[in-house]
């Protein structure tokens, strides 16, 4: 009896290795985050300042990713669900889109463009492979894909459903002391550095802007009165706390 059971459980765990990750949608995926070297490089932005968007489509000699930052780049890929493999079989990209695009709006995304071209190796038109997960979509954040090459880089992907429901991939944060004398602490299981900082007053009238590069913020400043802080992501969603001073 203990023989069966046994095996059982022996064959529901090898099977339950062998499950499939799920096809890739044809749709708009915003990076998210480029891990290359052992580094973060969290809600990268193209020339104009906007989200960098890979748009996935069918065309007649494959399926197509085109990517904007300063160049437009296009990966000629396929996909193997069953053994979760991403497949590049050619990539190409445009030159010296960086150089004028900066010198037009004063932007300079030349080292995102840099590391997002070493990452897919568009210098080399070979075939490579990355292994591939999708997340699929919840309460709390679009369907996640990350496409991971053999050294362990990586890029992470939102899915843009469309929908007018909007997902914030800001992490649950909270905000003390309150009421606040003059350093107002944020705290967050996750790094939120990457992420802007916004104080408003009850009039609507803007007071802080910045980017979270610590924990705690001044607001030393700041008459004594209501405000609210709003954490806003790259594609504009945005939580708010409200505090005194």
């Amino acid at each position: 009896m203990f023989k069966d059971y046994f095996f059982i459980f022996v064959f529901c765990f090898s099977f339950s290795g062998f499950s499939q990750q799920p096809e890739i949608n044809s749709g708009d995926w915003y990076l998210i985050n480029l891990h290359l070297n052992s580094e973060d490089n969290f809600r990268p932005v193209r020339a104009d300042g906007n989200p960098i968007v890979s748009v996935i489509d069918e065309r007649n000699y494959g399926t197509v990713m085109d990517t904007y930052i300063c160049d437009s780049c296009e990966i000629v890929f396929d996909v193997d669900t069953e053994n979760s493999k991403f497949i590049c079989y050619s990539s190409s990209c445009t030159l010296g889109g960086c150089d004028s695009i900066e010198h037009a709006t004063g932007i300079d995304t030349s080292d995102i463009e840099s590391k997002f071209m070493q990452f897919w190796s568009f210098q080399n038109t070979t075939q490579r492979v990355f292994d591939y997960q999708i997340i699929e979509e919840n309460l709390d954040q679009p369907r996640e894909l990350t496409i991971t090459d053999a050294e362990g880089n990586y890029a992470q992907y939102y899915y843009n459903t469309l929908a007018t429901k909007q997902v914030s991939s800001i992490p649950s944060f909270s905000i003390y002391p309150n009421p606040v004398k003059d350093k107002l602490i944020v705290s967050a299981t996750n790094n939120l550095s990457h992420y802007n900082v916004e104080i408003f007053d009850v009039f609507g009238k803007l007071k802080v802007s910045e980017q979270l590069k610590s924990k705690s913020i001044n607001v030393e400043h700041l008459p004594n009165g209501v405000y609210f802080l709003v954490m806003k992501d790259a594609l504009g969603y945005s939580i708010a706390k409200k505090f005194v001073k």
